[in-house]
């Protein structure tokens, strides 16, 4: 009982310290928003999907003024698929977005990690989370989801991405490199319009995601790294153990000549995913002769963060900016035109706003 005691205080203090870290993060990316963050507006806790009763919500953002329209949407999906401890940084990320004049969306999907049974939460076993492909059928809810809900949102079909750091980069190769192939069903209760959309995306934004998880030696060199535990969580077993599945899991295996273009950055010092990750994908890329952008920084690992273990906010700057210029290439979308028409809306309101020198008397 003590011991059951001390493990569930360690997992306590670990929450709270990666909830601080996402915190933390969260907060540095905010600094380069372009529009002030009261410019936008947060919908949270809609709908999206439900699979076997599981109910999955997302949250978008998107500037106050709705008149726009033909936005491009960046789908972020969070890191930690265990725990799902980094959603702060997910919707921060989906802010930074809707100030640049895109419309920002985080996700739910279901986790890997073991669950005690909420019927009798005193039962020492753990129930089993969820299995591969769960997570990657969300996503690909998510995106033909927002594809359906295109013309309220005030978007254009086809300038949907999808992107994320660590495991939710992993998850986002998984949804944007399969699109509408043939080797994981589509499933899950969704409306008929839905339904009825793709879930191909137009880029994706791959933050330190791994790429290839079928190799025993690449297992078995890089468990020691988080993100390959919670594969292993989500896949079970091992690469030795069922090559098919890993193979299947693996986002180089849907790489084709019609695969959407990606952007990927993976700094040196990574300890989430070795950064051996994005080479990988890069050499398969070419091979296929589809578009990708490397970027890489020395010294920089996992979030962003230095030798100091601090977020490095100048290699933060950096990545975002690429990121987004990548974003305006490959969507053909030019979301400046957005941000400088809502700067000349805001400076006409402030003129209005000034008192005129009659009412000072």
């Amino acid at each position: 009982m003590k011991q059951r005691r001390y493990i569930l205080i360690a997992l306590a203090f670990w929450g709270m310290y990666s909830f601080s870290e996402s915190r933390y993060l969260a907060a540095e990316i905010l600094k380069y928003a372009k529009l002030p963050l009261r410019e936008l507006e947060v919908q949270q806790n809609v709908k999206f999907c439900e699979f076997g009763g599981a109910e999955l919500f997302l949250d978008f953002v998107r500037l106050k003024r709705k008149a726009y329209k033909d936005m491009g949407a960046v789908i972020f999906v969070h890191g930690d698929l265990i725990s799902g401890d980094r959603k702060g940084e997910a919707l921060a990320l989906a802010k930074a977005a809707a100030a640049r004049g895109y419309l920002g969306v985080t996700i739910d999907y279901r986790l890997s990690g073991d669950m005690r049974s909420d019927n009798n939460p005193d039962n020492d076993r753990l129930q089993v989370g969820a299995r591969f492909p769960a997570p990657v059928l969300d996503v690909r809810c998510a995106i033909r989801w927002v594809r359906a809900q295109h013309e309220a949102l005030g978007l254009h079909p086809g300038k949907i991405v999808v992107g994320g750091v660590g495991t939710g980069g992993y998850l986002a190769l998984m949804a944007g490199l399969s699109g509408e192939g043939k080797k994981m069903p589509n499933v899950g209760d969704l409306s008929a319009e839905a339904r009825r959309a793709t879930n191909d995306v137009r880029a994706v934004l791959n933050l330190g995601g791994a790429t290839d998880t079928t190799a025993q030696y690449w297992f078995e060199r890089t468990k020691r790294f988080r993100g390959t535990r919670q594969i292993a969580s989500l896949v079970g077993d091992s690469p030795a153990g069922n090559q098919r599945l890993y193979t299947v899991s693996s986002p180089i295996s849907f790489i084709n000549d019609k695969s959407a273009p990606v952007f990927t950055f993976h700094g040196t010092a990574d300890y989430v995913f070795p950064y051996d990750a994005a080479i990988t994908l890069d050499e398969e890329m070419k091979k296929k002769g589809v578009p990708h952008t490397l970027m890489t920084l020395p010294a920089v690992g996992y979030e962003f963060k230095g030798r100091d273990g601090k977020v490095n906010s100048r290699a933060l700057k950096q990545v975002l900016d690429r990121a987004f210029q990548f974003l305006e290439v490959s969507m053909r979308y030019d979301p400046a035109s957005i941000i400088a028409k809502r700067q000349e809306e805001l400076q006409k309101e402030l003129k209005k706003e000034q008192p005129k020198d009659d009412d000072w008397w």
